[in-house]
């Protein structure tokens, strides 16, 4: 303090001017940049749940543009007899005309013909017994008991004349449908959107190999402390909640909402990556700063 003490009483006045006076800009200078980023994120957080949930409405009505496919020529009156001699032609111009992989007719044993000539027994698919119970549904991609290859399938029931349930008729698509469905649901520059099941595993990604593998988010935290935020959030999606959080993934953090998808298992989450949600703040905070030293300087040469 000596070496202040002996600077002449104009410098001294400038020193302590320019000292209030930075600390002052400077707690403005946080207050405002905070108060800013809360107000963003409590914005981000409205916008990007109401994002999600309607997301989430729109792969339904995706998922039922898909099954009235299959409903419509579950009820054509060929299809009904449950004849595969008859059903056959029928199904293989049906195979052409939407464009799947195959059709398949179950009957209520579970044993299973497909137009591409294969039989198995899907008395223990899951779909199968949903639709068997009347209830339309899509599958979980899964490793096709046909060909072993991995798919994706579309199930409703297959009703006689009187209305009672005499087999399922299955739609068989590649496992890479449901995600090609989500392609265009995107949010900003590095944002996209993804579909995990009820139990944390993905099944719709851009990056096909997470579905293809099963990847899932629960089992994968096991390993890798890092990933524990975003096992919390797939855990919660696994349980149908709306809600937001924020991760690390792939070297990024990470902002997400997510929402569970209407009459299935199923939840969607659209993310981003932090740096390009906060970029405004933070172009904010360097002007603020370039601001205060600007000022600052012209305060201390007055």
């Amino acid at each position: 303090m000596k070496w202040f003490l002996n600077l002449r009483i104009g410098l001294k006045l400038s020193l302590v001017i320019a000292l209030v006076m930075l600390i002052s800009f400077s707690f403005l200078g946080l207050y405002a940049y905070f108060t800013a980023q809360n107000l963003l994120t409590e914005n981000i957080n409205m916008f990007y749940s109401s994002s999600a949930q309607e997301a989430a409405k729109q792969i339904r009505q995706i998922l039922n543009i898909e099954l009235t496919k299959i409903e419509s020529i579950a009820a054509r009156p060929e299809i009904k007899t449950m004849d595969w001699s008859v059903q056959e032609n029928v199904l293989k111009q049906e195979v052409e005309r939407i464009g799947c992989m195959r059709l398949n007719v179950i009957d209520p044993s579970g044993s299973a013909r497909s137009t591409d000539g294969t039989t198995a027994d899907l008395s223990t698919r899951t779909y199968f017994t949903k639709a068997l119970q009347g209830v339309t549904n899509a599958s979980d991609p899964i490793i096709s008991k046909f060909d072993g290859s991995i798919v994706s399938v579309f199930a409703v029931p297959i009703k006689d004349e009187e209305g009672k349930i005499v087999g399922v008729l299955t739609s068989t698509v590649d496992y890479t449908t449901l995600s090609k469905l989500i392609a265009d649901i995107t949010v900003g520059e590095s944002g996209y959107s993804f579909i995990t099941n009820s139990s944390g595993t993905v099944i719709a990604h851009p990056n096909f190999q997470y579905v293809m593998d099963g990847y899932n988010f629960i089992e994968a935290a096991k390993d890798d402390e890092s990933l524990n935020s975003l096992a919390d959030i797939a855990t919660k999606m696994s349980k149908g909640e709306t809600g937001n959080g924020e991760y690390r993934f792939e070297g990024d953090d990470k902002f997400v909402s997510y929402a569970p998808i209407p009459e299935t298992d199923w939840s969607i989450g659209l993310n981003i990556v932090k740096s390009e949600v906060f970029a405004g703040v933070d172009t904010l905070r360097a002007n603020m700063m370039i601001t205060t030293i600007v000022f600052l300087i012209i305060c201390i040469a007055c």
